[in-house]
């Protein structure tokens, strides 16, 4: 079962925005990509045990913090970035560039734990938050070197470059043998011109399945990066706020054991 619920208000800032889903892989932070390989020793995983499922349900933040952040950051020539913790269940990152350089920020947020049953937990995953984004592209592309905007030799393809701004937002499930168990685009905008800005709400609902003996992960991951060009500037933002994740096990009914 899966359930999806989005609410979208959006503001345009400039007419000439240009927005695209892209394909993303996992990798380092500082490498263009989204960095989803979640490692944390066994000792940093709480237990789910019998005596939390007699609860029923746990709901992140409420009945405890988030125990899995991670906010790196990453900036060359003249950019910018940064990222960070915003509040008890919020984060944010953002980037920006005024000509030469690039720049990034990332964001893991969520839940990590140990199936220490032993025994196959069924659980109904829920979560919401909001999540208002931004990017903006301003100035004109430098001309290529040459006369009359005529390509010329060297460098001028590299000058004619153009900025690009850039935001992704993901929630993540995985377990600690790195199997990925659920994986949602929530956000992909890409800008090389202009500029918008939008805010949604996210609500989602899903059936997962936790072994015993395994550690598992369930993280939104956030980026923000921007590359600039000759005579342009770029910006890009992320800010979540009234994230909550509930694992509600109370109607796992019939469980495997563990053979």
């Amino acid at each position: 079962m899966a359930i999806r619920k989005n609410t979208l208000k959006i503001g345009l800032a400039a007419v000439l925005w240009t927005a695209g889903f892209m394909s993303l892989g996992t990798g380092c932070g500082g490498g263009g990509q989204m960095n989803t390989d979640f490692r944390r020793p066994a000792s940093e995983r709480p237990d789910l045990n019998e005596p939390l499922l007699s609860g029923g349900s746990i709901t992140i933040p409420a009945r405890e913090g988030f125990n899995f952040r991670s906010f790196p950051s990453g900036q060359v020539g003249d950019g910018q970035g940064a990222s960070g913790q915003v509040g008890t269940d919020g984060a944010m990152c953002r980037a920006s560039v005024q000509a030469d350089g690039s720049a990034w920020g990332e964001f893991q947020l969520g839940y990590t734990f140990d199936n220490a049953t032993n025994r196959r937990v069924a659980a109904l995953v829920k979560l919401r938050l909001k999540a208002t984004e931004s990017g903006r592209v301003s100035g004109e592309t430098a001309s290529p070197s040459g006369s009359n905007g005529k390509s010329g030799t060297g460098d001028s393809t590299a000058d004619a470059s153009p900025a690009s701004a850039m935001n992704q937002l993901r929630f993540v499930v995985k377990d600690s043998y790195g199997a990925v168990l659920r994986d949602e685009n929530l956000l992909s905008d890409a800008a090389t011109k202009g500029g918008s800005q939008s805010s949604r709400t996210h609500e989602l609902a899903f059936d997962l399945s936790f072994e015993p003996d395994r550690g598992y992960y369930l993280v939104l991951v956030g980026r923000s990066e921007v590359t600039g060009g000759k005579g342009q500037s770029a910006s890009a933002s992320i800010e979540v706020s009234g994230m909550s994740i509930e694992v509600d096990c109370s109607g796992a009914g019939a469980t495997k054991p563990k053979e």
